[in-house]
């Protein structure tokens, strides 16, 4: 079904822009043509359902503490007593990412 590749091609693209930036800081101008074709592809999708649900996805992705993707054995962070980290360095999107995709989302909406 072509709703559900959309789906796929979005959140591939996603990921692939949290690979690229765990290697270095990302071209603005990149971040702009993928949040594009992220939107284009969320625009097309008919179904209720499934552009919900890519969305939750996606949102979901932003806010990534790169604790979750560590081993459950590691050591906690003494960050905060939770462990968590509340430091914007520990999430996996930087703010370079998060605000154009929080706007593709928040474009999604209307």
């Amino acid at each position: 079904d072509v709703m559900l590749l959309r789906c796929y091609y979005s959140l591939r693209l996603a990921l692939r822009l949290f690979h690229l930036q765990s290697k270095g800081p990302l071209d603005a101008a990149d971040i702009d043509k993928a949040a594009e074709e992220i939107e284009g592809h969320l625009s097309a999708i008919g179904s209720t359902v499934i552009r919900v649900s890519l969305m939750q996805m996606l949102f979901a992705l932003l806010f990534v503490r790169r604790s979750h993707l560590k081993s459950s054995r590691s050591v906690p962070s003494a960050a905060s007593p939770t462990g968590l980290g509340t430091h914007p360095n520990s999430f996996l999107a930087t703010a370079a990412l998060l605000s154009p995709l929080l706007l593709v989302l928040a474009n999604a909406l209307h």
